[in-house]
């Protein structure tokens, strides 16, 4: 970092930056709890607190004994004289730094991390909510209150990962908008289950169902956005990721903060388990709440998925702790990561998206807790059955148009489309209930429109070169998408010509004139 780059980039650079971010938003969101102060909000202002003082234990960078307490972000070099930069007798010429990637100072550096990291702070609201409607006793006041601090927090940390996967699309080289990197996928699998948590939600506050699932959901979406940190900020990941920072020494710290919140609210949940209102009898199949249940356990099927996957290099880490300590071939237990990322979880995530579209689009004609007569299910089954028909034609055509689709695209597609008629079929029929209902199909609206910009993306093509000749003996495939343009020179692909007329350098950028 040298000192002519934009402040905002330098106050909040490194691990200790992003700490400090953390830090800003978990206080603005305490603040709206200091006015209210009952039994519950009380409650959730010691444990937004309690986080706080974890998070400011991060950047002491004191020593106890041998062992440094966080790194201080504000520690001045007089008292770095160790660091590798004073070995070399001209530091003074490179104290500044070369400055950053020029990737990285993009406009989207100024918006993604402060929404997405606004999205982590916020789901300890819900988590605190749980501990103190599990402490209080209290199971009816936290559900409304705690509803609007979750739909903000999933809306949030969505609208973040969104930013981010448009940020890789523009700036970042990625291939695309998403890699499936591993710090991508753990910002995702937190977000998944607060999905999970708000459709449970709902059934909670309409038919006082799913308490034990509700409490689930967000105490793990919490405990995951930790998990995250310490897969990002350990260096564990610096083998398997873009993303992950390198070792900073903070790893046992870091396994203190995730340990000591996840052994409390694990205790908690489990001394007050026989305490949360549970309604035996089951419920009706042709019911929204056992669709929208059904839904959420496929979410969690889905964070499991990704987050074990992600999780290998954790795995082998304590394997071979464990075979140092027990003195045992650790070669024996060790897993492979998936040779191609993207493919395995394409392969398993595609049908679970799916499932989410039929489950949540059958949910919107279906109730709650109402005993459907025999021509209501009829008229149920009949309205699914032609829109699923109308979807599979619509996304039957597209396949036609672009056979490079397969099967499983295909439906994918239609099943998007089919949610999207099915939510403005709803729309049209329940308009009376105003804002609400408006919410709710936007919601759904949007969730089938991001499906269908997802598949898009397998249409992907790379330009070549009609005559490609290779410079590199044995050239793989994935070499032979890159070719090189020469000025003034057209070059001929199989449906284009480039020519590559000019350029012009405003540091940090080049900006290259080519005409299609």
């Amino acid at each position: 970092m040298n000192y002519h780059s934009i402040f905002y980039y330098r106050a909040l650079e490194g691990q200790e930056g992003s700490f400090l971010l953390w830090m800003f938003w978990n206080a603005c969101i305490g603040s709206f709890f200091l006015k209210d102060q009952n039994r519950i909000n009380r409650i959730v202002l010691v444990c937004i607190v309690g986080v706080q003082v974890l998070l400011c234990s991060m950047l002491l960078g004191i020593y106890l004994g041998d062992y440094r307490l966080g790194s201080n972000p504000f520690v001045l070099l007089r008292h770095m004289i160790d660091a590798p930069i004073f070995s070399d007798p001209e530091y003074v010429s490179k104290i500044t730094g070369k400055g950053m990637n020029p990737l990285l100072q993009n406009y989207w550096m100024l918006i993604h991390p402060p929404v997405l990291f606004f999205g982590f702070a916020a789901t300890v609201v819900p988590w605190a909510y749980s501990l103190a409607a599990l402490t209080t006793g209290d199971f009816q006041t936290w559900v409304k209150k705690s509803l609007r601090w979750s739909l903000i927090t999933t809306a949030i940390l969505g609208l973040g990962i969104l930013m981010g996967s448009a940020w890789a699309y523009e700036a970042l080289s990625f291939g695309g908008y998403w890699a499936w990197d591993p710090v991508e996928n753990m910002s995702l699998v937190p977000w998944i289950l607060l999905l999970a948590g708000v459709h449970t939600h709902f059934i909670v506050q309409n038919t006082r169902r799913g308490f034990h699932s509700l409490f689930t959901y967000y105490i793990l979406s919490f405990l995951l956005v930790l998990y995250s940190t310490y897969l990002t900020r350990s260096g564990i990941l610096g083998e398997s990721s873009a993303h992950a920072f390198t070792q900073m020494g903070l790893e046992y710290q870091l396994v203190f903060f995730l340990a000591s919140l996840a052994i409390l609210s694990i205790s908690i949940f489990f001394r007050k388990y026989k305490t949360i209102p549970q309604i035996k009898d089951e419920e009706k199949l042709l019911s929204r709440e056992f669709w929208l249940f059904v839904a959420a356990l496929v979410l969690l099927f889905s964070a499991g998925l990704i987050g074990f996957t992600t999780s290998i290099p954790v795995y082998n880490k304590i394997v071979n702790q464990l075979s140092t300590v027990l003195d045992f071939n650790a070669m024996k237990y060790l897993k492979n990561g998936p040779i191609d990322p993207i493919d395995h979880h394409n392969r398993f995530q595609l049908w679970i998206a799916v499932c989410i579209c039929l489950t949540s689009s059958l949910a919107l004609l279906i109730p709650y807790y109402t005993f459907l007569t025999t021509e209501r299910i009829k008229t149920t089954y009949r309205i699914f059955i032609v829109t699923g028909i109308i979807s599979m034609s619509i996304g039957g055509a597209i396949l036609y148009y672009f056979p490079k689709y397969t099967f499983s695209n295909f439906v994918l597609m239609s099943s998007a489309i089919g949610m999207i008629l099915m939510t403005l079929l709803y729309f049209t029929k329940t308009n009376i209930y105003g804002i609400k209902t408006f919410n709710n199909c936007f919601t759904y609206w949007l969730w089938g429109f991001i499906m269908g910009v997802l598949i898009s993306g397998v249409y992907k093509q790379y330009i070549t070169l009609s005559q490609n000749i290779s410079l590199i003996e044995n050239e793989n495939a994935e070499s032979k998408k890159h070719f090189m343009l020469q000025f003034g020179k057209p070059s001929k692909t199989e449906s284009y010509e480039l020519n590559y007329l000019a350029e012009k350098t405003e540091k940090p950028f080049t900006t290259y004139l080519i005409s299609v």
